[in-house]
């Protein structure tokens, strides 16, 4: 999949890439661009969805906490809507462990309007144990309340990430939940590679991490094993992807 990170970045003309499928919308975060894309896979299916940084976002990040919402253009066979991008130059709680300058990259499941319409509160659904990512737990199980994030949905946790285990956060993997229609069940509704400035700005190359995936999710299809972040030299900028996409059952 790298060659063909390598045509998101740099071969391109009217929002449609050389390897196929084509850009989605591109935004402004500090001095740079910043881009979501997909790419087929050799079967014609989705082989990466992602997020394109160039490489002058980081060498002018604001002082301030930003957010951006860019959707995504085709993506066979997948149920992701829309990026939510958010750069945290203070970090979020918790502070001794995610207290660095960060980027909380979510990739959406829900439609927009449904997630814009999340308000505050504590999360009192439960998630079917086939739709839990094997290692993840909800705050509870931490002793903490499950605090549902405006805007966002809850936030589930990995307790033997590498930050949980005395290491120095670098870059992560969050999975979110929430109960769309209301009632007693929740389910998974985006998964979040979270990435420190200070990890992109050592420029890694071809950096992959597993995802933890359920039995099932709440609609069938095609969901992400892998996650990616690399820099490319040949057009300085970061790329951030979900990859290996297979296919999971759905509850519904």
């Amino acid at each position: 999949m790298a060659s063909g990170t390598a045509a998101a970045a740099g071969a391109h003309q009217n929002g449609q890439l050389a390897g196929g499928f084509g850009l989605g919308e591109m935004g402004m975060l500090g001095g740079g661009r910043v881009a979501t894309f997909a790419l087929p896979d050799r079967r014609g299916r989705t082989g990466a969805l992602g997020v394109f940084i160039t490489a002058d976002t980081l060498e002018t990040l604001p002082e301030e906490p930003q957010m951006l919402h860019l959707h995504f253009p085709r993506a066979p066979g997948t149920n992701f809507t829309y990026l939510g991008l958010d750069w945290t130059p203070m970090g979020h709680p918790p502070e001794e462990i995610y207290g660095l300058p960060h980027f909380d990259i979510h990739f959406y499941l829900m439609d927009e309007d449904d997630v814009e319409a999340i308000g505050p509160g504590v999360a009192e659904y439960t998630i079917p144990d086939a739709q839990m990512p094997p290692g993840y737990v909800t705050a509870d199980a931490l002793g903490a309340p499950r605090e549902v994030v405006p805007g966002m949905g809850e936030h589930l946790i990995s307790p033997m990430a590498r930050e949980f285990q005395g290491e120095r956060f670098t870059h992560t993997l969050i999975w979110g939940a929430y109960n769309p229609d209301g009632g007693g069940e929740g389910e998974l509704t985006f998964v979040e590679p979270m990435i420190t400035a200070e990890y992109l700005e050592g420029k890694p190359r071809d950096v992959r991490a597993p995802i933890s995936t359920p039995e099932e999710f709440a609609t069938a299809g095609y969901y992400p094993t892998e996650y990616a972040i690399r820099y490319l030299d040949t057009v300085d900028a970061y790329l951030v992807t979900l990859e290996s996409f297979e296919w999971f059952p759905g509850a519904d």
